[in-house]
């Protein structure tokens, strides 16, 4: 009977344990359409909302108006995003419009559409404008989902092919990424004109892992749609538009 009570006690325990951890994750809402990190505007930008969820942290000055991030964190677009300039410039990356993913996330679109401006130039001529940038970097080991968003406009250089930081003109992977029922359209890059997933030559990537996803108009020199870089694709078991 003794050794039951422990077996059960500890039981209770773990499951008491891995409800916490569901039920502290936090769901941060975008209420603005810009992407501007201000933390005095009382607004919570798509940038400061991915600040929030890697820190999980939301008081001032780190994230301004969002709320603080938890676990695995879901961040909710109420707004169609329009980026004008990169918030992050990584020397091996490149510019991303975005601050770069690094942690678990779900992105819940509802719809809304994450671009960069449409009056910003794109020019492949060999130089690394400032104009020039991807949406999304997803930092190694993290994993994130992306549901029901509309991912335009992404711009790298073309020209400048055989380097990191012009590929990948929509999102760029180097963790695990799960995409449902979205569209990516007119995104340009060197290599994964719309996506760029970058492996350490041992990972799997299903083509499961995008569903219900559309694919289109996008260009590269290598890999207009998605670029797969050091990963193995497993047998998908459904069909996706690319």
């Amino acid at each position: 009977n003794l050794c039951i009570n422990v077996i059960l006690k500890t039981l209770t325990f773990t499951m008491l344990f891995v409800i916490s951890l569901i039920s502290n994750a936090a769901t941060i809402a975008v209420n603005n359409s810009g992407n501007v990190v201000d933390f005095n505007d009382s607004f919570c930008t798509l940038s400061e909302a991915i600040t929030a969820a890697n820190t999980d942290m939301g008081a001032e000055p780190l994230t301004g108006d969002c709320i603080a991030g938890s676990g695995d964190d879901t961040i909710v677009l109420n707004f169609n995003v329009v980026i004008d300039s990169a918030n992050h410039n990584d020397a091996t990356y490149g510019r991303t419009g975005t601050v770069a993913i690094a942690s678990n996330i779900t992105i819940e679109g509802q719809g809304h559409s994450i671009s960069r401006d449409n009056t910003l130039a794109c020019t492949n001529d060999g130089v690394n404008d400032e104009d020039e940038f991807r949406l999304l970097r997803i930092a190694s080991t993290h994993t994130v989902i992306i549901n029901d968003v509309i991912l335009s406009n992404g711009c790298l250089d073309q020209a400048i092919n055989g380097s990191e930081n012009v590929n990948g003109g929509a999102i760029y992977s180097s963790g695990i990424v799960t995409i449902n029922n979205s569209l990516f359209m007119d995104n340009s890059a060197a290599n994964g004109g719309a996506i760029y997933m970058q492996g350490d030559g041992h990972e799997q990537v299903s083509l499961n892992n995008i569903n219900n996803t559309h694919i289109k108009s996008n260009s590269a020199v290598q890999g207009g749609g998605i670029y797969l870089s050091l990963i193995h694709i497993s047998e998908p078991t459904r069909r996706t538009p690319i």
